[in-house]
């Protein structure tokens, strides 16, 4: 039965096998084949985690999703995709914030605001400050190393369930910079009020690459995000030059990095952004920081030290740990 339930969620309904290993219960057994009640049992424990209506597995439909409402952001797949994505956002989402301290507000501040809270302690806005602050606000994020799909990937998404909002990140970088612009992004979405409860933003797209290709949304997002991170939502990249060579950019990037109050590796982006000239910039990102590392893993170690684990079920627990890419060295 449970080779035939397997498949039934990965070739019928489209779920990665990542994403059924990781949500398959750790206290099924082989015994339990033979028993009614725990394979009913079974098939509640997967929808639920996998964001499917329970009575789609009950009645062996091939699709039925309990959330299948997103904006997606740059998609090119189909809606049996899409709702796939959403409903496995949602599960994960409502699962977080059942060990999450519950939001202090439900409004986001500006990103002016969240700058100059930012700035009181800190020389200027970095990837740590972002995780920190939203942490403090009740807003968790977390790294998806689990993916619902096995060939659609996204970038990142801004979820609010009955629990509050949360953010996930699911773009691989070995330099904070570039996670520090996406998170700042995802936080632009539930500050601006694109996201509403079961209506989640999901970029699939670095937001970063987009051009011409963003809608009003990301736009804004866009420029929350640079807000944020430089002070500026229209941040001039002649205030550190164009045309510049790898090695003098990191270099110019370095010495203004401190005085605009703005990290350099954003500096090196926001460069990226404006001349398109991404073959220059990532190559000074590489000398700006002394050694690339995965930034995925700092991201998630902070959530395991910050979500109440006790909260959640030892059920649900384990699918969480799971997706966030099991225990971190």
């Amino acid at each position: 039965m449970s080779t035939d339930f397997r498949k039934k969620l990965t070739r019928d309904i489209g779920y990665s096998q990542a994403a059924v290993d990781a949500a398959w219960p750790e206290w099924w057994t082989p015994e339990a084949e033979s028993s009614p009640s725990a394979i009913a049992e079974l098939k509640f424990s997967l929808s639920r985690k996998l964001g499917l209506d329970p009575r789609a597995l009950i009645n062996n439909e091939a699709t039925f999703f309990w959330d299948d409402s997103g904006k997606f952001k740059n998609f090119s797949g189909t809606e049996a995709e899409k709702m796939a994505i959403c409903a496995f956002g949602m599960s994960v989402a409502r699962i977080l914030t059942q060990g999450t301290s519950t939001p202090i507000d439900n409004t986001l501040a500006s990103a002016s605001d969240l700058r100059k809270a930012v700035l009181a302690n800190s020389p200027f806005v970095s990837l740590t400050d972002l995780v920190s602050i939203c942490w403090a606000l009740g807003i968790p994020v977390v790294h998806l190393k689990v993916h619902p799909l096995p060939a659609k990937r996204m970038c990142g998404m801004a979820v609010v369930t009955d629990g509050g909002p949360s953010i996930f990140l699911a773009k691989d970088n070995k330099y904070p910079c570039h996670t520090a612009f996406h998170l700042a992004h995802e936080i632009g979405h539930l500050s601006l009020g694109h996201v509403t409860n079961g209506e989640p933003v999901i970029d699939m797209e670095d937001p970063l690459r987009l051009g011409e290709e963003a809608d009003d949304e990301e736009l804004a997002a866009d420029r929350f995000a640079l807000e944020l991170l430089t002070g500026n939502p229209n941040f001039e990249v002649e205030k550190i030059g164009r045309g510049r060579n790898p090695a003098e950019l990191a270099k110019q990037c370095l010495d203004k990095g401190f005085e605009f109050r703005i990290e350099p590796g954003t500096l090196a982006l926001c460069y990226g952004y404006a001349t398109r000239e991404w073959d220059v910039a990532n190559s000074a990102i590489k000398g700006i920081y002394e050694k690339p590392y995965d930034v995925w893993k700092f991201i998630n170690s902070t959530a395991r030290s910050q979500i109440k684990w006790e909260s959640i079920s030892e059920d649900n627990r384990a699918f969480l740990e799971a997706v966030m890419g099991g225990t971190i060295d």
